[in-house]
């Protein structure tokens, strides 16, 4: 992954760990840039991620970042990932920080929280950003189908990444009429007794 993270920036030096356990299991990404950077960070590793998810798997792309001047290291000159692990990574957020201002926005809101390692979440916030990736999408999917009570296809989520576009879909697609649920292979028909009891009659049947 570190390799990866070479081709896609021109970087001094670079290491990613995996942090938390289970659900909770992310991957952060420290990087030392070749020129020291002027301004806001977050641009550049915008770019830094985006230019990774077309080389990656959404799954192996880390969804929080720290820009350092050097690594740790211990006295053997190895990288000391226990120290690595004790620096504050972040996920790349956007610029305006508005919360969710209505119900849908509130019950995307809860699902993004459920799946994503952050607990903070604004409309504009991208779910990639934050450290959200294929797999994650899957969950949400389910999450978000139970809480507005409708099938919610990953092609849309896809599309449609953050919190207020979601929201706005979902309130769209709870408000159509539910299709007609087709009968499965296997399941009781009806019997129709109107047929049968035409035929009896024809042939005098009481």
């Amino acid at each position: 992954m570190e390799k990866a993270l070479r081709t896609v920036a021109p970087l001094k030096d670079a290491a990613v760990l995996a942090l938390g356990e289970g659900t909770g299991r992310r991957l952060a990404a420290y990087l030392v840039p070749e020129q020291p950077l002027d301004g806001d960070p977050a641009p550049w590793l915008r770019g830094i991620r985006r230019r990774l998810g077309r080389e990656l798997p959404g799954y192996m792309v880390p969804g929080q970042y720290a820009v350092l001047e050097e690594l740790p290291r211990n006295r053997h000159g190895k990288l000391d990932r226990h120290r690595l692990a004790h620096i504050p990574a972040s996920a790349l957020r956007t610029g305006s920080r508005i919360a969710p201002r209505d119900e849908p926005e509130r019950r995307v809101a809860a699902c993004w929280r459920q799946v994503l390692p952050t607990t903070e979440v604004a409309v504009s916030d991208e779910f990639l950003d934050l450290g959200g990736h294929s797999l994650m999408l899957s969950r949400l999917a389910h999450l978000l189908g139970r809480a507005f009570d409708v099938h919610v296809p990953l092609t849309e989520l896809r599309t449609r990444t953050t919190v207020a576009e979601q929201a706005a879909y979902l309130s769209e697609l709870a408000r159509q009429p539910a299709p007609p649920t087709p009968a499965t292979p296997g399941s009781p028909r009806r019997l129709d007794r109107s047929r049968y009891t035409a035929a009896g009659r024809s042939r005098g049947t009481p």
